[in-house]
């Protein structure tokens, strides 16, 4: 069996970044070469270099509500950065700054590179949606910096030299990123803050949001060629064995790294490996967190367990997309966020039930599927047979209040600490055949 530690080596948290498709002229420059004297104007020709989601790519992992913004920057020409945007109408959005080891860092002081939209002060005379009942769109500013201190400043660089997740890349390369979770309407429409770099020179330039020709420009640096190879080099960092720590199948455990690159600060991870099946089903049953309703900003907490959780199944195997089926305006993607399933409530409040079959077998259950209002349907994938697929249980952004958080689990790969944490949120799997569901239901795989 393979280790489900290449979940978080492989980067559930960055989603959709590393994809083939950024090799393409639309979305990332195809050539790379050398640049010569590092300056950030050459560097930088344009801001947000790359954006990533499951749209665009399906790969490692993606979330069907997420897209990510990316790009690069020098440590060493950039003597600070400050972002100018405004608070997006959507349910979460974060910036966060990594290093050249593709990890979040902390400045001498212990403040952390990252930043969610709750944290974040608006400018004189806005409001931040998340801390004030106030419609989005209100604007802030947001500096990184290793010498200014204050609110809405994070730190620009690591303090010390880290090793660099890509072989080649130049130690003062630092990552800047952007992610959105669940925008009122389409991704297409999140504004991104603009971006002004200030030199060490003493120069100062705003960049334009990159188009085409400057992201041909960008593949001709040295920057732009290691980011590349940081978003796109599938061995990064190479995928572990967990010997004889790997869980059983059908058992829930958390999954994650110290060395999972580009980790969202705000994020954990828990899921069951299993082998799917012809004639066989597979059921995930969970007592779900509370978190904020519909894709506009809510004030946080207002005692909401979490700001969002997702189910969505994977094939285990590279490169680990998201279970797609059919095409057009029959393709189903194996996720489901939690705006989108349906709960039973009562007794058993905020109760879900997750159904994984063969498209094929899902006509054998659809009876029983329909007698079950809280329960939703996701495909397995036929197309990689009986490879093992992963359905994982995103918990993002936890209520300080609320223990039973995924994020509060320690140990890896451990089924009891998982459900000692999560108590009864932690979730129950099970098998059984098609035939069994479609008569006695759920319960019947379960127990």
């Amino acid at each position: 069996m393979k280790s489900p530690a290449v979940f978080a080596a492989s980067t559930l948290a960055t989603a959709a970044l590393i994809t083939p498709a950024l090799l393409t002229t639309a979305t990332w420059p195809v050539s790379a070469a050398d640049a010569v004297a590092v300056q950030p104007t050459a560097v930088n020709p344009c801001s947000w270099w790359v954006k990533t989601s499951l749209a665009t790519s399906n790969v490692f992992y993606p979330d069907t509500s997420a897209a990510y913004w990316t790009m690069g920057y020098s440590g060493d020409a950039v003597d600070k950065i400050t972002l100018e945007g405004e608070y997006v109408n959507a349910r979460y959005f974060a910036i966060q700054a990594y290093g050249a080891d593709a990890q979040l860092f902390t400045s001498l002081a212990g403040t952390p590179s990252a930043i969610t939209d709750y944290e974040i002060q608006p400018d004189a005379g806005s409001q931040n949606p998340w801390v004030d009942q106030a419609n989005p769109g209100g604007t802030w500013t947001l500096t990184l910096s290793d010498t200014e201190t204050g609110t809405n400043v994070l730190p620009l660089t690591p303090d010390s030299p880290v090793q660099p997740l890509i072989p080649g890349t130049p130690e003062d390369l630092n990552y800047l990123m952007m992610r959105v979770y669940l925008p009122t309407g389409t991704f297409n429409s999140v504004p991104l803050p603009s971006v002004t770099l200030h030199g060490v020179d003493g120069s100062q330039t705003t960049l334009e949001q990159c188009n085409k020709k400057e992201r041909k420009a960008l593949a001709k640096t040295k920057e732009g060629a290691s980011l590349l190879a940081a978003l796109s080099d599938r061995k990064n960092p190479p995928i572990p064995d967990c010997g004889n720590d790997c869980p059983p199948e059908l058992e829930a455990v958390k999954v994650g790294s110290l060395s999972t690159p580009f980790p969202n600060a705000t994020s954990a991870y828990v899921g069951a490996l299993y082998t799917p099946k012809k004639g066989r089903v597979v059921v995930a049953r969970a007592t779900m967190p509370t978190t904020p309703s519909g894709t506009s900003p809510q004030v946080w907490t207002s005692g909401k367990d979490l700001r969002y959780w997702s189910f969505c199944n994977y094939v285990y195997a590279a490169p680990y997309p998201a279970v797609v089926v059919g095409a057009g305006d029959k393709q189903v993607v194996g996720c489901t966020a939690d705006n989108a399933t349906p709960m039973r409530t009562g007794v058993a409040s905020n109760q879900v039930t997750i159904v994984l079959s063969f498209p094929a077998d899902k006509k054998r259950i659809e009876r029983r599927l329909a007698k079950s209002p809280a329960t939703t349907w996701l495909p397995m994938s036929s197309r990689y047979g009986t490879t093992q697929e992963f359905l994982a249980l995103r918990n993002m952004l936890p209520n300080p209040d609320f223990t039973e958080s995924a994020t509060l689990v320690g140990p890896v790969n451990d089924p009891q600490a998982t459900q000692d944490v999560m108590g009864e949120y932690y979730p129950e799997f099970g098998s059984c055949s098609a035939r069994k569901y479609a008569r006695f239901g759920a319960a019947a795989c379960l127990g």
